[in-house]
């Protein structure tokens, strides 16, 4: 996607067409690096967010990956929440710091809620997170202290379920006690470690970027990744 003015001319403003050299260049880099096949198009437009619906809707893409640096307050109510609630396809969207690297990543941090989230995207992203390299996923489900004993083993059951369905027996699995969900999930993902959050779409007005996702993204510097199913 390159960005520009309605009135841009190549001949007298270059920097738009710098970019986008750079980030080509990168693309393919990274394809080739991980043995990937990758096909890029080139669109341009001043108005972006339109212009990503318009193009993965046209191909009918099956998903749509999207870079952020920042998860801020201000993630709500803008034109980036409006295509998200516009797309049908599938949805990932990546804060990362702006030079980090995906081989950066040595542990995957799982955080697993009592109404699901994760699906078949789930599984089909730590396939390909674990391809090049061989990865530490871990499943976590926190649970408050006035959990009773019965509860607890209910917990177990169900994250135990979720973690076989989408990683497999190569991974581990915790239930956590704890009152401070937030500050659990930020120190269980540490310095290396990459969080995936799932988000069940309720409608189109439902926001992607909700307190819980800004909160983790407040309290740690880690890499995330929100999935969204279409």
């Amino acid at each position: 996607m390159l960005v520009a003015p309605v009135d841009w001319l190549p001949s007298k403003d270059a920097k738009p067409l710098e970019r986008l050299q750079e980030v080509q260049g990168r693309v393919v880099a990274a394809s080739t690096q991980l043995g990937i096949r990758c096909e890029t198009l080139t669109s341009i437009s001043s108005k972006p967010m339109e212009e990503i619906a318009r193009v993965a809707k046209m191909h009918r893409c099956e998903s749509v990956l999207l870079g952020l640096s920042e998860i801020s307050e201000d993630s709500q109510g803008t034109r980036l929440e409006h295509l998200l609630g516009e797309l049908e396809t599938d949805v990932v969207v990546l804060r990362a710091p702006k030079d980090w690297e995906l081989s950066s990543s040595k542990r995957i941090l799982v955080p697993v809620g009592g109404r699901g989230g994760h699906d078949y995207l789930l599984t089909r992203l730590l396939s390909s997170l674990s391809r090049s390299q061989k990865r530490q996923v871990k499943f976590i489900r926190v649970v408050p202290l006035a959990v009773t004993a019965a509860d607890h083993r209910r917990a177990e059951r169900e994250l135990d379920r979720t973690a076989s369905e989408n990683s497999g027996a190569q991974c581990e699995r915790e239930v956590i006690v704890s009152d401070d969900v937030i500050g659990t999930i930020a120190s269980q993902a540490g310095e290396n470690g990459l969080v995936i959050l799932g988000v069940q779409r309720l409608g189109r007005r439902q926001k992607l970027f909700g307190n819980f996702t800004r909160k983790i993204a407040r309290q740690t510097q880690s890499p995330i990744i929100i999935s969204r199913r279409g």
